[in-house]
């Protein structure tokens, strides 16, 4: 797991959906990008600015060719889509599907 070092990157984790991601350090996933790249591989760090780093990384191209990467970064800002793998509990309770929920609305406006 990461490491928050700063009371910034504390407060990022627990007021947006950073947690989410963080939560996926360890498995791997999709993020697809915002120029339709998508990159499959095992999430080995998220830091506080919701940075990717993938180990292992397959990249498909928009000319639809697969790419190799021992290591491969993706910066928030490129971040379209992060696929959660099916197998992923997000909520035990009903009381944090009501607590994402909020978090979803208070980020919208």
């Amino acid at each position: 797991m990461t490491s928050l070092s700063t009371a910034r990157d504390r407060y990022n984790a627990a007021n947006s959906l950073l947690c989410l991601l963080q939560a996926l350090e360890g498995r791997v996933t999709v993020i697809e990008l915002q120029n339709e790249i998508a990159v499959k591989g095992l999430i080995s760090q998220v830091d506080g600015f919701m940075n990717v780093s993938l180990h292992d990384a397959t990249v498909q191209g928009n000319d639809d060719m697969h790419y190799h990467f021992e290591e491969f970064f993706v910066k928030a800002r490129n971040i379209r889509y992060v696929q959660i793998p099916e197998d992923v509990r997000l909520f035990h309770t009903k009381q944090s599907l009501h607590n994402f929920i909020m978090l979803i609305c208070l980020h919208v406006d």
